[in-house]
């Protein structure tokens, strides 16, 4: 009964739709040389909700995190180095740079950043 609004036109044309996040998830992952191919190490920051790791290569750092609750979270990020950028979210927020010492994650929000090393 639903089809005329789940379908993939629909959701192609939706930047918000799960099509759409997929999407500029992929296209963040595909762009980063740390999120594709950098060593990998679990981000230990205290909150039991939320999930994240590290992904470095030579030129670039990355962090993936996700939150696995229904409550916002935040984690703190590290001070050295460039400051972060937010890559990709679920959570529909905009990407933007200049990221420093902590991160509000939205209920259920996965995201990527992104920083030189």
């Amino acid at each position: 009964a639903d089809w005329r609004t789940r379908n993939v036109a629909v959701q192609a044309a939706d930047p918000t739709s799960v099509l759409g996040t997929f999407r500029r998830l992929i296209a963040a992952r595909a762009a980063s040389p740390a999120l594709g191919q950098g060593d990998f190490a679990w981000h230990v920051h205290g909150d039991g909700g939320v999930l994240a790791w590290w992904r470095r290569t030579g030129e670039e750092r990355a962090l993936v995190a996700l939150n696995t609750t229904g409550e916002p979270a935040a984690i703190a990020l590290p001070r050295e180095g460039d400051p972060w950028r937010l890559a990709a979210s679920t959570a529909g927020v905009e990407v933007r740079a200049g990221i420093t010492g902590g991160l509000p994650l939205e209920p259920y929000e996965a995201c990527f950043l992104l920083a030189s090393s």
